[in-house]
């Protein structure tokens, strides 16, 4: 005879769990998702929510183990889509850590990268987005990151660490499957895939590599084959991707910097941060 392994009680032959116990249980674990997704997008702070996560928790039966990831899945996923919807205040941003910090989110953990839980970084990079769209001074940590030679009145904001940089190329072709990112709004951005048969293809060719700095008045590129300055002025377009940014000047081929930010895709930050940076200078 088997016992339930929600509440512990005979549950049949060959049986682990009593069917309303498996009922309660999803319920709860429903339940928990939309209390901390709302918790994240209006205003709310852990001591609003931790009374009625442990009445939950106890309702469902449910192991703290588990309730943690769901907790932290669940404002992971509210997270990635409030930091791109709007740029994130310092004062949001400490409210929505006392969420992560009361449900057991772990900081610079491996676990974040490993399960993909990028929301609280992307609220970091929201939350810089904010300060340069509002002139406001931006923390830079200068910490193991490439140094540049910057200009007196010139300060640094973003550096991306390890990042590809790729080049436009005409290339002889076949068959071809091409991804491109386009914008579906507030900062979004989706690939759409194409497969076609031409003779010559525009292919994006990796040519370097390297780290990015932004700073308030250019971007720069150290690589291992090469170094140089863009400033924001020389700029004509900017092209969106996903996982990166495509930069026009009026001379040259266009440039695609591609970082590897930890894995995360931050296009939408890069591309929403410099076309203000690019529109103020120009």
């Amino acid at each position: 005879m088997g016992r339930c392994r929600f509440c512990n009680e005979k549950a049949g032959l060959f049986q682990d769990s009593h069917d309303a116990c498996m009922r309660g249980a999803e319920t709860s674990r429903v339940a928990l998702g939309l209390l901390v997704s709302d918790a994240v997008k209006s205003g709310k702070t852990f001591a609003d929510i931790s009374h009625e996560i442990d009445l939950l928790k106890q309702e469902g039966k449910l192991e703290t183990s588990e309730v943690r990831l769901l907790l932290i899945s669940a404002a992971d996923r509210a997270s990635q889509e409030y930091a791109v919807h709007a740029p994130v205040t310092q004062e949001d941003f400490e409210r929505i850590f006392t969420i992560y910090k009361g449900i057991g989110y772990e900081f610079g953990s491996q676990e974040i990268k490993g399960r993909s839980w990028y929301g609280f970084p992307s609220l970091a990079l929201s939350r810089i987005m904010y300060r340069v769209l509002h002139g406001e001074e931006v923390e830079y940590d200068a910490t193991g990151k490439m140094s540049f030679h910057l200009s007196h009145s010139e300060q640094p904001i973003f550096s991306t660490g390890r990042a590809i940089l790729a080049t436009f190329r005409d290339v002889a072709s076949r068959n071809y499957y091409q991804s491109v990112g386009m914008p579906i709004g507030g900062g979004l951005y989706y690939r759409i895939g194409a497969a076609t048969t031409p003779t010559h293809q525009t292919s994006l060719v990796p040519s370097d590599e390297g780290e990015i700095l932004l700073t308030t008045e250019a971007l720069y590129f150290g690589g291992l084959k090469s170094t140089f300055k863009i400033p924001y002025g020389s700029i004509l377009r900017l092209e969106p991707f996903t996982d990166g940014i495509g930069v026009f000047q009026s001379h040259g081929v266009g440039k695609v910097f591609v970082p590897d930010y930890s894995g995360m895709e931050i296009g939408w930050f890069l591309y929403n941060v410099l076309t203000f940076l690019v529109n103020k200078t120009n």
